[in-house]
């Protein structure tokens, strides 16, 4: 059977990075789909977006033959180049002189190399369209993904990306790709129509933050289950900015899955809204609450950004996109951390590390410009609970030493309303999971005083945390050891 393993896609928008899908010299203009070269112009696809990875395709799927299949019109010449451990070969040239639209398909075998092509114009000469394709022997694995999206009063950005999946092929008719997603989008705000159609459903929700949405979310797809034949769900943040290609790339892959990966998370990166060209992160290793962030602030219009770009991976995946199997998620329902280390504890609890691949991305707002109490006050009291529920914590001594640091930090810094935060976080970790678990009490309303009584306030909190933690430290710290087996 012929998949479509990879488009080439061109930037869709303004602000999009050219550089990120081809390189181009001399008079070349994108009409829509098209790419239209002037005599002399020239275009090479070895970018990020574009360029086809053997070895990553090769290791998760086992494919042993490529073609790329070219439609172009005019006068010019294609090369497909092959680049491995430095070096860069020609594999195979075409001349294409017609006036019509006119295919080319060019064969490879799958090696460990960069595959990606030129296109020289002596005239005019004007790209329609390309793919990479495998001709795939196995039985297909008959895919349904569900993507759930949680938002929050951020009406406008959800209703851009829910238009943009709903314009793709996934609901086109006669598309191949049609019935194989379906799109739940839960609304704790209660902002948005609710609506159930076939394969769209807009879900009103309390607030429950993102653990509380994309757990109302893997409920309402284990009820459809058996209606689409759910084999996946994917986890995407309400205000990333997305590309259909993303969602076809990752459907061709899930469909021809060695069955070593077929349990595994697929990865989803993510690229800076600031600076769209950035990668910020391929996937995440959790180093207890010291995130090390794989391929952190790369740009990957840069070549040598590109040559291991899918070679090393983390121990999970955060969820502005991450995608489960639905045998995992069956089974596993994400703890009420309401927001922060909630997509860390799900992620580590799957384990194993996510598979990457170029071309499966989002653009989202770094963690620098959400910096608050109320966001410090969550990355305490939950990094805490994470740290003791995967055994980086090996005694309650750890869990103060750890806090402390964090306090001194702020306090150096003169930070007051930020050591506050940790304060009332490490308080409420020593109430425990029975605390923690009581519905509600995951949600916290932090009420900062005014700014010159922070300073005085956060050292009278801390002697109280140091009080009640010499007296129930211990106890909280075995109680959420219990935790492990309770949401499932």
């Amino acid at each position: 059977m012929d998949i479509t393993l990879q488009r080439i896609c061109l930037p869709e928008k303004d602000g999009d990075i050219p550089e990120l899908y081809y390189r181009a010299e001399g008079s070349v203009i994108q009409m829509k789909n098209s790419l239209v070269l002037r005599r002399g112009g020239r275009v090479i696809t070895n970018t990020y977006m574009n360029l086809l990875d053997e070895s990553a395709w090769n290791r998760y799927t086992g494919l042993t033959e490529w073609e790329l299949r070219i439609h172009a019109r005019g006068h010019g010449r294609i090369r497909i180049y092959g680049w491995t451990d430095g070096t860069e070969k020609l594999l195979s040239e075409a001349e294409f002189t017609s006036v019509q639209t006119v295919e080319r398909v060019f064969h490879g075998k799958f090696g460990n190399r960069k595959i990606y092509f030129e296109i020289l114009a002596e005239e005019e000469f004007v790209l329609d369209q390309a793919r990479y394709t495998a001709d795939f022997e196995k039985p297909v694995k008959q895919i349904h993904m569900s993507l759930i999206i949680c938002t929050y009063h951020r009406k406008e950005a959800v209703q851009r990306n829910m238009e943009t999946i709903r314009r793709s092929r996934f609901f086109d008719r006669s598309s191949e790709y049609y019935k194989g997603l379906d799109l739940k989008i839960i609304d704790n705000g209660s902002e948005l129509k609710q609506t159930e159609e076939d394969y769209f459903k807009v879900i009103h929700n309390p607030n429950t933050g993102g653990s509380g949405g994309f757990s109302r979310g893997i409920l309402e797809s284990r009820c459809d289950e058996e209606k689409y034949g759910t084999t996946h769900l994917i986890f995407m943040d309400d205000d990333v900015e997305i590309i259909e290609e993303t969602f076809y790339r990752l459907y061709s892959l899930l469909c021809i899955l060695k069955d070593e990966y077929s349990e595994s998370m697929v990865g989803g990166r993510m690229f800076r809204m600031d600076r769209r060209e950035i990668q910020y992160t391929a996937s995440e290793v959790w180093n207890g609450g010291n995130i090390i962030h794989i391929g952190e602030n790369q740009d990957m219009t840069r070549w040598d950004n590109l040559t291991e770009m899918n070679s090393r991976s983390g121990e999970y995946s955060g969820w502005w996109f991450a995608c489960f199997t639905m045998d995992f998620a069956r089974g596993n329902l994400p703890l009420p951390f309401f927001i922060h280390c909630d997509d860390v504890e799900y992620g580590l609890r799957h384990g194993g590390a996510p598979i990457i691949l170029n071309g499966i991305q989002v653009w989202h707002e770094t963690h620098e410009y959400r910096k608050s109490i109320r966001m410090e006050y969550y990355d305490t009291r939950n990094s805490l609970i994470v740290n003791t529920l995967r055994d980086v914590f090996q005694n309650p001594k750890e869990v103060w030493e750890n806090c402390k640091k964090r306090l001194d930090d702020y306090w150096n810094r003169k930070e007051y309303d930020m050591a506050y935060a940790v304060c009332i976080g490490l308080i409420d970790y020593i109430k425990g999971e029975g605390y923690f678990l009581r519905s509600g009490n995951w949600i916290k309303r932090i009420r900062l005083p005014f700014k010159t009584g922070c300073k005085y306030l956060a050292a009278v909190l801390w002697r109280i945390a140091y009080i009640r933690y010499r007296k129930s430290g211990e106890k909280a710290f075995l109680s959420y050891k219990k935790i492990k087996e309770q949401y499932r």
